[in-house]
């Protein structure tokens, strides 16, 4: 009930988007491209391009208009948004970024700009390391000044007279750096809610921003970005904190009406800009006339982003007031009762959708010119109230003859919460010298007049001065929570400690890459989903079909709780569905066969399923539980892609648990109860590997040849060849380039190599005319300037490859599919993390079977034949790379593929040790304990092989629909099944 309730959220959310596409498409009709253009391959393109944007615009705007209405279930389509699945990057296209906050720049700051040459060579020496580490930059820090001062203390560089409060000269290394890591900590979470108000700002929605505050790294993930560069530009701008003068609104008033009447005669002569927002169907009729605007010849395309729905109500008056009040109707006056302005520096309010347009009108020179020449317009940082979604605007007073703040953030030297003398929650502020001089001053000039303090251009608060400050120390009184002073003491803090932020991993997804991997994740799905379900009902018939159930009922359960708990499926999440539809199985494969051997042993069949899922409960636990070790480690020290796979894999687990033993159960009951007959079993499968005795353990030395020569190859081909590292492993930029023609790798390597200086390397992906580059150019450069070199350096080397006409950005919006930025220090991380993964992995495993079984063997057995399944793989994809004609990198997807298989390959090593368990429990003397694992594995052995069927059955079908970017993945599941089931008889028993 609970899942059902939370997937209508997603329900109505899509039908939302539904409608409001068909609306766009509906007053933004498209045009033949090609019968516009018909020489011009790329205008064809540009204008293609051009109509989406409009189109984009137009069903944002409506959506947005949406945001505080109920919608459904009592519910805003804001809180409809907030409750839906999230989709991944991988699924909607979008970018995603992982900014490293500047310590250095920040143990500068805090040491007054101290030129101590040890201190600055520590600095160096610190960053340089970074690189190769995966401690934090304070610890390389502390160790680096060691090494250069050996007799020196830090308190010589940190106690200056900003930090006394908290360090004085006799102050130990330890006290220093615990003072240092707490103004770390605090810096990074002042960037982290920076960052987050200005991506709340840039009218997303839902963004998801994760931080990380151990290393200071911030991930952000925005979805449907179509200028990166504005977003990379906006992520790593230095904040400034700035005080500012401030008018009232009253003192406006006239001003703000006669700029509305200015702008109602500026519209009614001008169509500039307006083409698209007053008439519905400005792209229908002369299509050239259409082209010119969408081209921006008649205006900017993004003021498409003022067309309204055309089938909402009362249309007609809304009109009349735009057309009388154009400025009034998108700006709410700051009025009281009776119609007059207020005394306040907010001079009306604007929905987030409408302030873009309101910064239009108000910079328009006609306009422009009837305000005072000092005034200055700012938005308020937060909406108004919780469920709001409307901004205040300010008006902010400049000094004579300079565009530059009275006041700056270098003022401040410390801001923190307090509570004043009548239990109210107010911040103290206090100025450094300089700032305390000026201070006074602009407070004795601003009494009963409001002070704004603004942070990137937008105002975080006015406060009234109600008398002159003098000496430094101020108190900020307002209606404020504990949370609401603590965010703006950070925020005043900010001119006092800057710390810059840049990106040092990046991931842009085009739409149409996101599209095709929903389209190929479903079809995989849908696919593996039918193949399943007709080999289990041929192979146990009316036992089939209530697996076929239980597993629809798995599935929607699966995808019910990531919406309950607002996880985010992404493409690998959907490689964990495809896989779970193949484990889910086997619980009830354990059962059924288990069944069978009641029967044939000549039990009724309401005995035998009752035997079945007793003595089948033991294995179906053991199984699951060492996958869920893998799947917990996975998601504690995985990042990115593997976090995602491994919520679905424990979600999966658990689900598997719950319907396969719980509902299963009750389902034949019922079944039975209604007096019908229980099948679990054909003619084909009633005796299916029934009679089989295969003597597996007398041929244990040949496996340990072959085990032994493939390692060994592969040991060679390591030392010879190496792994095809993927770009998360050593750093890099990987870009996913669609052509129109099919290209030759080796001659795109060659004009690659030209350009960046060699060292690139060049895929084929999918198809001939789909290639993936992959170079380490200015990768050491973490700035904007060099992304944007990047990426016109790879334009102009497979330039000679795309059409005369094709311009820079046409490539980036057309045959630009993905592209991938890892720093050098991300790196480190990933392979640090995903090596401790396996390590904790192994040692988790280890002892859940020591205490499961009691007995030093069976961990012994299961751990070597681990270790034997990460090592075979790892030695076929070193041997096979460059051979096979799809990728074979070995990075985090890999991990997350290897780790997987282990816990697949413990399900069947344990299921054999549960009945070899069993089967020592009734063992007569005289029988050797090779004979008793001889015969638990042939006991076992259609379970084995039933359940590598169907698991095979669904990785195949990744394998061949799962697209380009799960093909990796899906061959090493592949392998690593076939590996995982040939050690768990050949290996991990004989060892036992």
């Amino acid at each position: 009930a609970i899942c059902t309730y939370q997937l209508l959220f997603t329900w109505k959310a899509f039908q939302l988007e539904n409608k409001a596409k068909a609306l766009a498409e509906q007053n933004i009709p498209g045009e033949d491209a090609a019968a516009l253009f018909p020489n011009d391959v790329i205008s064809q393109f540009q204008y293609t391009d051009s109509i989406n944007k409009a189109r984009l615009a137009y069903k944002n705007r409506y959506l947005d208009s949406l945001a505080t209405e109920e919608v459904f279930l009592w519910s805003t389509f804001k809180k409809v948004k907030e409750n839906q699945l999230n989709l991944g990057l991988d699924l909607q296209g979008g970018m995603s970024a992982v900014l490293q906050v500047n310590i250095k720049e920040l143990l500068v700051s805090l040491s007054e700009n101290n030129n101590n040459p040890g201190f600055r060579e520590a600095l160096d020496v610190a960053e340089q390391r970074l690189s190769k580490s995966t401690d934090d930059y304070i610890t390389l820090f502390a160790a680096a000044f060691k090494e250069k001062n050996p007799n020196g203390k830090l308190a010589d560089i940190f106690a200056t007279r900003a930090n006394l409060e908290y360090i004085q000269p006799t102050s130990s290394d330890d006290e220093v750096l615990t003072f240092i890591r707490k103004e770390s900590g605090e810096a990074i979470s002042r960037t982290h809610k920076i960052i987050s108000t200005r991506i709340d700002q840039f009218g997303l929605m839902q963004p998801n921003i994760v931080l990380e505050p151990r290393k200071g790294r911030i991930t952000v993930e925005i979805a449907g970005v179509d200028n990166p560069q504005r977003v990379r530009k906006m992520l790593q701008a230095t904040a400034s904190l700035e005080f500012w003068e401030t008018y009232k609104a009253n003192e406006l008033g006239p001003s703000l009406n006669d700029a509305n009447e200015a702008l109602k005669a500026y519209l009614a002569y001008s169509k500039t800009g307006e083409t698209l927002s007053t008439d519905s169907n400005a792209t229908s009729g002369n299509t050239s006339d259409a082209a010119k605007i969408l081209f921006g010849e008649e205006g900017d395309s993004s003021n498409t982003e003022t067309t309204t729905a055309t089938d909402t109500a009362g249309k007609s008056d809304m009109e009349k007031f735009m057309a009388e009040a154009p400025l009034f109707a998108l700006l709410s006056p700051a009025v009281n009762e009776q119609n007059m302005f207020i005394e306040s520096p907010i001079v009306g309010y604007s929905q987030s959708r409408d302030t873009a347009k309101v910064n239009t009108y108000l910079g328009l020179q006609e306009i422009r010119s009837k305000f005072p020449r000092d005034v200055k317009f700012m938005w308020g940082a937060k909406a108004v109230g919780e469920k709001s979604n409307f901004y205040e605007l300010y008006a902010i007073k400049k000094r004579p003859n300079s565009d530059k703040p009275f006041l700056d953030g270098s003022a401040v030297d410390n801001a923190k919460p307090d509570i004043d003398q009548k239990g109210q929650v107010t911040i103290s502020m206090r100025m450094n010298g300089e700032g305390a001089r000026k201070w006074r001053d602009m407070t004795e000039d601003n009494v009963n007049r409001n002070i704004a303090i603004v942070v990137d251009e937008q105002v975080y608060s006015a406060p009234n001065v109600t008398e002159p400050i003098a000496g430094g120390n101020s108190q900020i009184t307002g209606s404020f929570t504990q949370d609401e002073a603590n965010d703006l003491s950070n925020i005043l803090k900010i001119g006092k400690m800057p710390a810059s932020a840049s990106i040092v991993e990046e991931e842009m997804v085009g739409a149409t890459l996101g599209a095709e991997s929903i389209q190929a994740g479903l079809l995989s799905m849908l696919t593996g989903f039918i193949l399943i379900v007709a080999f289990v009902v041929f192979f146990y018939s009316t036992g089939g079909v209530i697996a076929t159930i239980v597993l629809i009922m798995n599935m929607f359960l699966i995808v019910g709780i990531m919406a309950t708990f607002g996880s985010t499926l992404t493409l690998p999440g959907i490689a964990g569905i495809v896989l779970t539809m193949g484990m889910a199985i086997d619980a009830n494969v354990l059962i059924y066969e288990r069944v069978k051997e009641e029967l044939r042993l000549g039990n009724t069949i309401s005995t035998s399923i009752t035997n079945g899922f007793k003595f089948s409960l033991p294995a179906i636990i053991d199984s699951n539980l060492t996958s869920m070790i893998t799947g917990i480690i996975l998601f504690s020290i995985g990042m990115g892609p593997i976090k995602g796979f491994a919520t679905t894999l424990i979600i999966g687990l658990i689900t598997t648990l719950f319907t396969a033993i719980l509902i299963s159960s009750l389902l034949i009951d019922w079944w039975l109860s209604k007096g019908k007959e229980l099948k679990v079993s054909t003619k084909f499968s009633e005796s299916f590997l029934s009679n089989v005795n295969f003597d597996f353990i007398g041929k244990r030395k040949i496996s340990y040849i072959f085990s032994t020569v493939i390692i060994v190859l592969g040991v060679v081909s390591f030392f010879t060849r190496g792994f095809e590292l993927g770009v998360d492993f050593k750093g890099g930029r990987e870009y996913k380039v669609r052509f129109e023609k099919p290209v030759n790798t080796q001659e795109v390597k060659q004009q690659l190599d030209e350009v960046f200086g060699g060292g690139t390397i060049v895929k084929t992906i999918g198809s001939d005319n789909q290639i993936k580059v992959t170079t380490s150019y200015l990768i050491d450069k973490n700035s904007t300037e060099s992304d944007y070199l990047a990426d016109s350096t790879l334009f102009s080397g497979l330039k000679s490859n795309l059409s005369e006409t094709t311009t820079f950005q046409t490539f980036k919006q057309v045959n630009l599919l993905s592209q991938q930025k890892v720093d050098p220090t991300i790196s480190v991380d990933i392979i640090e993390s995903s090596t401790w993964a396996v390590i904790f992995s192994i040692i988790g495993i280890f002892l859940y079977i020591l205490i499961r079984f009691r007995a030093l063997g069976y961990s012994v057995g299961a751990i070597i034949s681990t270790v034997h399944d990460a090592v075979m793989m790892l030695a076929i994809y070193s041997i096979l790379h460059d051979i096979l004609p799809f990728s074979m990198e070995i990075d985090q997807t890999f991990i997350a593929a290897l780790l997987t298989v282990i816990g697949y390959s413990l399900n069947d090593t344990v299921v054999i040790y549960d009945r070899l368990r069993e089967y020592l429990k009734e063992r007569t003397q005289g029988i050797s304990l090779p004979t008793v694992m001889n015969n638990a594995i042939n006991s076992t052995l259609s379970r084995t092989f039933v359940t590598g069927i169907t698991t095979l059955i669904s990785l195949v079908i990744l394998f061949i629909f799962g697209g380009e970017s799960l093909r990796s993945f899906s061959f090493a599941m592949i392998i690593g099944i076939v590996i995982g089931t040939y050690s768990s008889i050949y290996i991990a028993s004989p060892i036992m």
